[in-house]
C-alpha cells in the first residue's frame, strides 16, 4: 500500500535530487513521478536531467597523460629541513614622542574647553552694574597637609 503525497512545483525541485539519486522513499518517487505528468515545466527538467544524465554516461573514460602520484608522493615524504633558528630582536620604530604629545594635547584641549565653560557661565550669572564678590573656600586635601584655596566669584 503506497502513501499518496501530493507535490507543487518547490516540492518538486526539494525532492528532486533524492529522486535522481535513488534515495528517496517509494511515496517520494511516486509523488515526482505523478507531479511530473501533469507539470509541463517539471517534466521537461525531468526529461532534460534524463538526457544529460544518458549523455554523460556515454562519455568515454578520461585517462590522465601521465602518472602524477609519483611527484605527490615524493613532496609528502620528503624530509623537512629546519630553516637556520637564529634570534631576531624586534626593533620599534615607532616614534615615542607621539603618544604622549597627542594625550597632552587632548589634555590641554579638554582643560581650556571646561575652563571656557565655567568662565562663561559665571560671567553669564553676574548681571552688569553688580559687583562680583569674593568667596574663599578652603579644601584639606587627605594625601597633604597643605590646603588647597579655591577662589570662586558669583553674584550675590
Amino acid at each position: 500500500m503506497s502513501t499518496y503525497m501530493s507535490l507543487d512545483c518547490d516540492g518538486f525541485a526539494a525532492a528532486l535530487a533524492d529522486y535522481l539519486e535513488g534515495d528517496a522513499p517509494v511515496a517520494v518517487r511516486e509523488a515526482v513521478e505523478s507531479h511530473a505528468a501533469i507539470c509541463a515545466d517539471c517534466r521537461q527538467l525531468l526529461e532534460d536531467i534524463d538526457v544529460i544524465r544518458h549523455d554523460a554516461a556515454a562519455l568515454p573514460a578520461l585517462a590522465p597523460s601521465r602518472d602524477l602520484w609519483s611527484g605527490i608522493a615524493d613532496r609528502i615524504d620528503a624530509k623537512v629541513v629546519p630553516i637556520g633558528s637564529r634570534e631576531r630582536t624586534i626593533v620599534s620604530t615607532r616614534r615615542t614622542w607621539a603618544r604622549p604629545a597627542i594625550a597632552a594635547a587632548a589634555l590641554v584641549i579638554f582643560t581650556a574647553g571646561i575652563t571656557h565653560v565655567i568662565t562663561r557661565a559665571s560671567l553669564s550669572k553676574s548681571a552688569p552694574g553688580t559687583q562680583a564678590s569674593t568667596q574663599v573656600a578652603t579644601i584639606p586635601q587627605p594625601l597633604d597637609s597643605a590646603r588647597l584655596t579655591i577662589s570662586l566669584y558669583h553674584s550675590e
